[in-house]
């Protein structure tokens, strides 16, 4: 197995590969030379048969959810409203904004909260309110 390295305080994330024998050698970096990134997430979010990163980082990480059998992303940023890219195969990632733009997301819960069979959303926030959004079977773009 190969590791990323998220860079929390400020900097850079790296990628080292495993050279099988238990030896790791730096191979990249990823993210911003200033990350304050908390967490890593593998999936096949493109459906390739490849595992694909997600990284989170404070001021702009997207947090991953799997609604439909298909790894999808959830987005909470600063100052900006958040934003869930459900994962399309046709198509590619389609957002859809959700909430408002006060207070900074930072985190995200995701289950059946009103046991209704759909998928909510519980955004945690500082300098706002926290709340859950609750999924609907409304299709995209309508």
């Amino acid at each position: 197995m190969d590791l990323l390295v998220p860079h929390r305080d400020g900097g850079q994330s790296c990628v080292y590969l495993n050279d099988g024998d238990g030896a790791f050698e730096t191979r990249g970096e990823f993210g911003p030379s200033d990350a304050t990134i908390r967490s890593v997430r593998i999936a096949d979010f493109d459906v390739d048969g490849v595992l694909d990163p997600a990284v989170v980082d404070e001021r702009a990480g997207p947090y991953d959810v799997d609604a439909n059998g298909r790894a999808d992303a959830i987005i909470g940023c600063v100052g900006s409203r958040p934003v869930v890219y459900f994962n399309d195969v046709g198509t590619g990632f389609v957002p859809v904004p959700f909430g408002g733009a006060a207070g900074d997301a930072y985190g995200f819960a995701v289950g059946d909260l009103d046991e209704d069979g759909l998928l909510d959303i519980a955004m945690a926030r500082s300098n706002a309110p926290n709340m859950p959004f609750f999924g609907a079977s409304v299709p995209l773009g309508e």
